[in-house]
């Protein structure tokens, strides 16, 4: 299991943007970036009654994510 790391707090949407680190064959979702023993980020959003729901994709980075979601 992997440590999930706090990127961004949004005060007035009562939630945190949170991420992990995963293993995968694959590449980024958004740009296909990946080489042999890179590992990518799963995303995802903890509410303030630590509910989290995370993101079914994987990134290289969160501008990536970004860009794919469209925020």
């Amino acid at each position: 299991m992997s440590k999930r790391i706090e990127l961004q707090r949004h005060p007035f949407a009562r939630e945190t943007t949170i991420r992990k680190l995963e293993e995968s064959s694959e590449g980024c979702t958004w740009c296909g970036k990946h080489r042999p023993g890179d590992k990518l980020f799963r995303y995802g959003v903890e509410t303030d009654n630590y509910k989290k729901v995370w993101d079914t994709k994987l990134f290289c980075s969160i501008g990536c994510r970004n860009l794919y979601v469209g925020q």
